[in-house]
């Protein structure tokens, strides 16, 4: 029941005062149901738990104050008094059922979250004793790190999860058993990368400090996708020509130029001077930075920052021809090998093409659709 009674005889935080009212009297709710109401603009507070309490309480709302709910959670305005509250209503239904659908599903994570996390959480009858990276006995692993699993011969191994997660970064097609190498089963290593994911949701801190992605879900489906082992593949090529003397390398990364569809000569970069060097360097430097994406430059490059040594060569002077030589043919070879796949380092192999036909003449001569 709403009653009128004189604003100086209850408190400010319990009464409502009417817009349209000019004088002090204000309309006070009953107890099953209270309209928080403030002196600001922001109009009456009015949600799913007062609609909840007391539903009929809507339709004794005037228009104006109709709209000010409606207004204060960013429904249209338009409408007469019917049309209002029926859209507020709704509105509350929705949420209401919104938030059915969220508990029921919160549920479910969190139940799956223990479930594979129980399964056979004893460490008294696994094979090893401790965990192979952290050298922690297994009886000190929290119950939220803890993973287990059954190889083929049926014997059971415990590990802390972060430890065969860090394992698997070293080659995410085939994470492998440490103490026997065989293939950890795809079914359990799917349950790895679950409980990755939700170990993010459910311990959010716990999983922040092990360094676990962003985006767990994003490793499961790395760990299956063949991008990732061609990028592995290509970080290994690059260590490998690494080894090897410079003229070998700048002729080994032009045969992979050419192998992913263009016709060049490696004489192009090998007979430039040291200003054509440090000019190639510095505009692909400028285009890397400015011009591309974030996410096109982690799918061009998968390993670290191309240009780290762009700092250490600003002063031209201070600087020989082989140091920019090599600068140079470390940003071009890790361009080349290590893209996410061989559609990201076909576009690599574009730029640094780009890049050349500018500092060098014969390349122009030879591309000039890249120098224009």
């Amino acid at each position: 029941m709403i009653t009128t009674i004189c604003e100086k005889e209850i408190d400010t935080s319990t009464y409502y005062q009417s817009p349209n009212s000019d004088t002090s009297c204000v309309k006070l709710l009953n107890e099953n149901t209270e309209i928080n109401a403030n002196n600001s603009n922001e109009g009456i507070i009015y949600d799913l738990d007062d609609y909840s309490k007391n539903p009929t309480l809507l339709v004794k709302f005037k228009l104006i104050e109709l709209k000010q709910i409606a207004k204060s959670h960013k429904l249209h305005v338009s409408g007469n008094k019917t049309i209002i509250k029926e859209r507020i209503i709704k509105y509350f239904l929705c949420v209401k059922s919104a938030k059915r659908i969220q508990s029921i599903f919160r549920g479910h994570i969190v139940r799956l979250w223990i479930k594979l996390h129980s399964n056979n959480y004893k460490s008294n009858d696994c094979v090893n004793e401790t965990d192979f990276y952290t050298l922690e006995p297994l009886n000190t692993i929290l119950f939220e790190n803890w993973y287990s699993y059954t190889d083929t011969s049926g014997f059971k191994y415990g590990f802390d999860m972060y430890s065969l997660i860090e394992l698997s970064t070293q080659n995410m097609s085939d994470i492998r058993n440490p103490y026997t190498r065989e293939a950890i089963p795809k079914h359990d290593y799917f349950d790895l990368y679950t409980l990755a994911c939700l170990n993010y949701i459910m311990c959010p801190s716990i999983a922040k400090n092990k360094h676990v992605m962003k985006n767990p879900r994003l490793s499961i489906s790395a760990a299956v996708n063949n991008d990732i082992a061609i990028s592995q593949r290509g970080i290994r090529r690059l260590h490998d020509v690494r080894m090897m003397s410079v003229t070998q390398r700048i002729i080994a990364v032009f045969i992979e130029i050419d192998r992913l569809g263009n016709y060049t000569n490696y004489q192009w970069f090998s007979e430039l001077n040291k200003l054509q060097y440090a000019r190639f360097y510095t505009m692909y430097s400028r285009f890397w930075s400015r011009s591309l994406s974030d996410e096109l430059k982690r799918n061009l490059n998968v390993t670290r920052n191309p240009f780290s040594l762009l700092p250490l060569l600003q002063n031209y002077s201070e600087h020989t021809e082989s140091e920019y030589r090599e600068a140079c043919l470390d940003v071009i070879e890790t361009m080349v090998y290590t893209g996410l796949n061989e559609d990201f380092r076909k576009l690599s192999t574009i730029h640094i093409l780009s890049m050349l036909a500018h500092v060098s003449p014969a390349a122009m001569l030879a591309m000039p659709w890249f120098y224009t």
